[in-house]
């Protein structure tokens, strides 16, 4: 009976070994952005253990990373609910909503909103000390119209709280908040002009300046943006899409441009901000549509669908080649 119990015992302790070294197999494939292994590993994990929150958390971010946006919300969700203390969930589930809206109509906007708002209220809540919470709050708040929650009182105040924590952050906040006020270009490109002048080591103010100056079409100064970032870090993955991104749009630059996106897929996504290997596919044969090489593009549309199936923007843009 003793050694029943014993081997009942050591047969019990391998099954939780296992079930850990599972787990820490697919943080690290998440990690090194191996994204199709990391979302199937999680999504056996999941399944197996479906009250754990982190495995959940996991979960839902893989999801993202593929475009599955209503699943991943339901996910991260999931892990709020399980986890309702934890500020970090709440903000993940936040930005999966924020995802999700891009996508719904004005009816549902509206009631995506509230969650959205208190989710990341929750999270500053949850932790005050937070800069990303602070951040996301005040782009909510300078963003939302009143009826869906948003107040600009309420966002100048994360304003507040982050400068004196962050600067770098804070002069990014304020620049961004000079946007969404209305305030003269020349103010809003002075405030950005500090921002990047306190920029941090990963350059985060240059790329949301030049995010900023490509939305504006300022494709001049966006690209100005870019170069610099380049020589801040030669090599990083992110500059090289952003690069081929702006040429995606703008038309020019298109060699560089398809450079910069072969050279983005020969290394692949590297930070958790990266984007996948699907959207770099679309991007390049955006690029190559431009510059006329249709067949080019066509392939690279498809190798988009490959990688995702259910990329919306390469099947628009490879049935319009049709």
């Amino acid at each position: 009976m003793r050694a029943t119990h014993a081997a009942l015992a050591l047969a019990l302790l391998a099954c939780g070994v296992a079930r850990a070294d599972g787990r820490s197999d697919a943080i690290r494939a998440f990690e090194q952005r191996q994204d199709r292994a990391a979302l199937a590993q999680f999504e056996a994990l999941a399944k197996a253990a479906p009250d754990d929150a982190e495995l959940q958390n996991y979960l839902g971010r893989a999801r993202l990373r593929a475009g599955q946006v209503d699943a991943a919300v339901t996910a991260l969700e999931r892990a709020v609910e399980l986890a309702p203390g934890n500020s970090v969930f709440h903000l993940n589930a936040s930005g999966a909503l924020g995802q999700q809206i891009q996508q719904a109509g004005m009816f549902k906007k509206m009631s995506l909103a509230g969650r959205v708002r208190e989710h990341m209220e929750r999270a500053v809540e949850l932790a005050p000390e937070s800069v990303p919470a602070r951040e996301a709050l005040m782009q909510f708040y300078a963003q939302a119209p009143g009826i869906a929650g948003g107040d600009m009182k309420l966002a100048r105040k994360q304003v507040e709280v982050v400068m004196p924590v962050n600067a770098p952050v804070g002069l990014r906040m304020q620049a961004s908040l000079a946007r969404h006020e209305k305030k003269p270009d020349a103010e809003v490109d002075a405030a950005w002009a500090k921002a990047v002048a306190a920029d941090d080591a990963e350059g985060s103010n240059h790329f949301a300046y030049a995010t900023y100056l490509t939305a504006r079409e300022r494709w001049d100064d966006a690209f100005a943006q870019l170069d610099a970032l380049a020589k801040l870090k030669p090599g990083a993955p992110g500059v090289k899409y952003q690069l081929g991104r702006a040429a995606a749009l703008s038309g020019k630059r298109l060699a560089e441009g398809e450079g910069a996106l072969k050279s983005y897929l020969e290394t692949g996504p590297k930070a958790d901000s990266d984007p996948g290997r699907d959207a770099a596919h679309w991007r390049l044969g955006m690029v190559l549509e431009k510059a006329g090489r249709r067949d080019e593009a066509r392939a690279q549309y498809e190798a988009s669908l490959k990688e995702n199936p259910g990329f919306k923007q390469a099947r628009e843009a490879l049935d319009a080649l049709d």
